[in-house]
């Protein structure tokens, strides 16, 4: 036999026998009619009057509500509140969510519940503002739909002409239009070579004063050596008149 609760059907036979034993199974008994007073959390959808009930389960000695089962009966459920405060999941001692996630029992409290596609509460998001996007796509349908006429009143023109004015109207248009390609793909490349000269100059200008610069230090380098040519010169000159004297001074 059973006994309807709320929506759930409880099973009377396999209440505990006495409330020591629905101690142990951390089962909160009701003294007065011996069934176990299971705690239910009240939910109801933001906006309406339905009140939704999901039994609570029991983590650590606490009353909880599993995360998944608010899911199974609000399938796309954002978030939950509180007199418009937002209720958080629950924390381990680590403060990571505790998993799987659950919020706290709110005892003869209605929570309401935030879908996914609807606002309210404290997780509202600012409106996005697009007058620029919307301006800048109107812009693009017209030129779109204004190229779209020019090649329409294009192609009936063309079609009024004879068979082989059309072949060679076409051809034209390929051929202007392959000439246009080949002029696009030259000018780029004169572009990178302009830059690559300019690069070049650069270079050589910079070669250039390094040359120079290494031209004077050469000419430096060549005055100083005949400089000491000179001196070298000039302490033999002295050593050969100070053995002429020394050999007078002997012949005395």
């Amino acid at each position: 036999m059973g006994e309807w609760v709320g929506r759930f059907l409880l099973d009377t036979s396999l209440l505990p026998e006495s409330a020591e034993s629905a101690s142990r199974l951390h089962i909160k008994v009701d003294t007065t009619t011996g069934y176990d007073a299971m705690e239910f959390q009240l939910f109801r959808l933001i906006g309406t009057t339905d009140i939704k009930r999901i039994l609570c389960s029991q983590v650590e000695g606490k009353n909880v509500v599993y995360w998944e089962d608010i899911e199974d009966v609000f399938p796309g459920v954002k978030f939950v509140q509180v007199n418009g405060a937002a209720v958080n999941k629950m924390r381990d001692q680590n403060q990571t969510r505790a998993v799987p996630h659950r919020i706290q029992h709110y005892p003869d409290v209605e929570l309401d519940v935030v879908l996914s596609t609807t606002g309210g509460g404290n997780h509202m998001e600012p409106p996005v503002t697009t007058a620029r996007t919307t301006l800048s796509f109107k812009q693009v349908v017209v030129r779109a739909q204004k190229k779209a006429l020019e090649s329409e009143i294009e192609q009936r023109l063309i079609s009024s002409f004879s068979s082989e004015v059309q072949a060679q109207v076409r051809a034209s248009n390929g051929y202007n239009s392959m000439v246009q390609e080949i002029k696009e793909v030259i000018e780029e490349k004169s572009n990178e070579l302009k830059g690559c000269l300019l690069k070049l100059d650069d270079s050589l200008a910079k070669i250039t004063e390094l040359t120079t610069e290494n031209n004077t230090l050469a000419a430096q380098m060549i005055e100083m050596q005949r400089a000491l040519d000179a001196k070298q010169d000039e302490m033999k000159e002295l050593q050969i008149q100070a053995l002429g004297q020394l050999a007078l001074l002997q012949k005395q």
